[in-house]
């Protein structure tokens, strides 16, 4: 790793220290300003130039939801940006990712949960969709490869709607893998605050709101399985 890897570890580890309740167990390295302002995730072994994912959350910065998945996608191989502006200027996210480690332009993909999928990124060569609202008109990624996840008891991406909207990108000509998890809800992956605790979240592209219900095993799964699929789709060799 780089010096700037370093430093963006230093950094991470000082502000821990200093806020504790607010320590995430993925440092990173702050890049850009304003609407392409970032934190920068490195792998271990900072090859040149580098597969970088961009994470998009559903809300207007970076949560803890983010974590398990950049654990996965540094591990095994792939620089993350996740934006700290609710509406990201994506090209310019990429430029100010590129001073610091160089990317291929090629090698970019797209992780991005709830109304996180609706955010123009230009073309990329993969995107993982998590739980995006099958409900609603959902814009069709500029990506050749698509991996689809969300819950069987997902009421804003039921199993018809969305199993509807993949074979519409098949017929345009797209890899869409769509996988269902039996059981689950709306952001499984919401981390879990007590046996009675619940956080609701805006339907992506809607008004209502939908209760999400922590599963930190089903989190677990899907986090694995991103990193697989976008490793095998930028090319990242074990």
């Amino acid at each position: 790793m780089r010096w700037t890897g370093i430093l963006g570890l230093a950094v991470m580890l000082a502000v821990a220290a200093v806020h504790p309740a607010n320590a995430r167990s993925v440092p990173g390295l702050s890049v850009g300003g304003g609407d392409s302002a970032a934190l920068l995730h490195l792998p271990p072994d900072d090859d040149q130039p580098a597969p970088i994912v961009i994470m998009l959350s559903d809300g207007p910065m970076p949560d803890f939801r983010d974590d398990r998945y950049i654990e996965h996608l540094i591990w095994s191989g792939i620089a993350v940006l996740e934006p700290q502006a609710e509406r990201p200027d994506i090209p310019a996210l990429i430029a100010a990712a590129s001073w610091v480690i160089g990317v291929d332009a090629n090698r970019i993909a797209l992780l991005a949960r709830g109304a996180g999928s609706r955010i123009e990124t230009g073309p990329i060569r993969a995107a993982v969709l998590l739980y995006p609202g099958c409900g609603t008109a959902l814009p069709r990624p500029r990506a050749s490869e698509i991996l689809l996840v969300h819950g069987s008891a997902d009421a804003a991406n039921q199993r018809a709607e969305c199993s509807a909207v993949a074979e519409a990108w098949r017929v345009a000509g797209l890899r869409v893998q769509h996988e269902v998890l039996e059981g689950v809800g709306y952001a499984w992956d919401n981390r879990p605050m007590g046996p009675d605790f619940r956080v609701s979240f805006q339907q992506p592209g809607g008004t209502e709101r939908i209760t999400a219900v922590p599963l930190p095993d089903a989190t677990e799964v899907v986090a694995q399985q991103a990193a697989r699929f976008l490793a095998r789709a930028l090319g990242v060799t074990p």
